[in-house]
């Protein structure tokens, strides 16, 4: 199995939101005879917050339309941003309450769309923090072969049609 690239730990965010295994009803499973596997409760809630700082990651990229753990392997920079790190815990601790308030809050009817309180993962804090690192631009340019003649064309050919 590869390594997924993440911006923060698994360890911070589960010290930092206080989410327990029994939080989302995780046991441990002992697993068949045949299988041998044994998966602990722990392991599932890492596997979790594992998941949503992949989803944060991805956030983060799109973001700032650059992907800091390839320019790093690149050796285009020399660390990534501590403040990167940050905003990641930040979001992923924000995904754990959004989580648990799920599990906890009923969905509201207001004018005949359903909300759920809490449904920010990005908060205009965290965007306003990641807006203080560069974004690559989005656009490319490029140059194209333009159709007019050069003046040597023309001189080659003095009846061409391009300016007459």
């Amino acid at each position: 199995m590869s390594t997924v690239s993440i911006y923060s730990s698994v360890a911070d965010v589960i010290a930092m939101s206080g989410v327990k295994p029994v939080d989302f009803d995780f046991v441990d499973d002992f697993g068949s005879d045949e299988e041998l596997t044994y998966k602990t409760a722990d392991d599932k809630l890492e596997a979790l917050v594992t998941t949503w700082l992949v989803s944060v990651k991805d956030f983060i990229d799109r973001n700032r339309n650059r992907n800091y753990s390839q320019e790093l392997d690149d050796a285009d920079i020399e660390e990534i941003p501590p403040g990167i790190h940050n905003i990641a815990l930040r979001a992923a601790c924000n995904m754990a309450a959004m989580a648990l308030l799920r599990r906890e809050t009923s969905v509201q009817r207001v004018d005949l769309i359903q909300r759920l309180k809490g449904d920010e993962v990005f908060s205009q804090a965290l965007l306003h923090d990641l807006a203080q690192y560069p974004a690559k631009p989005r656009f490319r340019m490029s140059v194209a072969k333009t159709t007019k003649p050069s003046a040597y064309d023309v001189l080659d050919d003095p009846k061409s049609s391009y300016y007459s």
